[in-house]
Formats: structure tokens, sequence, C-alpha cells
């Protein structure tokens, strides 16, 4: 079942992925799902099962993802809550110039799951909403490809009810790496 701060919530999408594909659904009124799986991705580690950040209020926290689930697993419940602080700031290159349109996310980097994203604004700003505790930020480095690198991990600490400020600086990619394969010939 799916809940938000509590209720259960509809039309919610649900992934699963495995080695052999993926799949979705999504949430009925009363917030409850099935997903249809091939059991022959059991044999190769089960199924990656989470919510889709688009379909869920925003600044939503998601509280679960559930790795290593296999065909005919029940009980899988999804809690969603609202957020009780924020991280914000900007994502800017390393000249300055702020970067717009990015998918900026945070998960939790504690005992306790959670998971919020956000895109940047035209002057390249965020504010992602969370709960307190240790956090790791990230921006999508498949849409920056070829042209800035995407940082490891920032991570931050937030305090309840509060705000804190942290920007992101990505390197401008300014080089190449270039490797070249040949064949020999077939003795």
């Amino acid at each position: 079942i799916i809940y938000f701060d509590g209720e259960p919530i509809d039309n919610v999408f649900i992934g699963a992925s495995s080695e052999q594909g993926w799949t979705e659904t999504v949430s009925d009124s009363t917030g409850s799902f099935s997903v249809s799986v091939s059991s022959a991705a059991d044999e190769e580690g089960g199924y990656h099962i989470w919510v889709y950040e688009r379909s869920i209020p925003s600044g939503s926290i998601i509280e679960e993802s559930y790795h290593n689930v296999t065909s005919g697993t029940s009980g899988l419940n999804f809690n969603l809550s609202s957020p009780n602080a924020f991280i914000q700031g900007k994502v800017i290159d390393d000249a300055g110039a702020a970067l717009s349109d990015l998918r900026v996310w945070a998960e939790s980097d504690g005992e306790q799951r959670g998971y919020s994203e956000i895109r940047t604004d035209t002057a390249g700003y965020y504010k992602l909403g969370v709960g307190s505790g240790k956090w790791r930020l990230n921006v999508d480095g498949w849409e920056l490809w070829g042209t800035h690198l995407s940082p490891d991990w920032v991570r931050v600490s937030v305090a309840e009810a509060s705000t804190v400020t942290k920007d992101i600086i990505l390197l401008t990619a300014d080089a190449s790496i270039s490797v070249s394969y040949t064949t020999s010939p077939s003795p």
C-alpha cells in the first residue's frame, strides 16, 4: 500500500526492474497495487521495487525502496511524507555559471530511508524537501554528458525544521581521454 502522511494515496506509479526486464503499475483508490512480473527473475536476484517520483506530491519524501524482491511477495508498503526540513542551493559550474533544468536529488545517508528530487530553475536554484538527518545530494549525470562532471556525492546534515544551503559545483569537461581498439589478423 502507498501512504502519504499516513493516508492511502492513489495514482502513484510503482516500478519493478530486474536483470530480466522491467515493468510498472499504478496504485488504486485504496493505495493498493499489484505488479505483474516473471518468476524467471527470482533466480537472478529478484526485483527492485520503487515509487516513481514524478507521480507523487512535489517535495514528498519516499521512505522506502525494496531490493531482491521475488515473485509472490506481498505486504510491501511505501510511506511518503511531507518534508520537515529543506536543502537548498544553486547548481553552478566551476566558472560560476548557473545550470538550469537539471535534476537534483537527495538520498538519506543513514538508518532512515528517504529520497527527494527536484529540477533547478532558470537561475540554477533548487530547494529539496527532506526529513531531518544525514543526506547525500547528486545531480543527474546523464543530463550533463559531455559538458560537465557530476559530483560523486555531496553530503549534508539537516536538523528538523531547518534549511541548509549547499551549492553544488560541477567541473566543466575541458579535456578528453581517447582509446582506440584494433584487432590483429587471424592466423
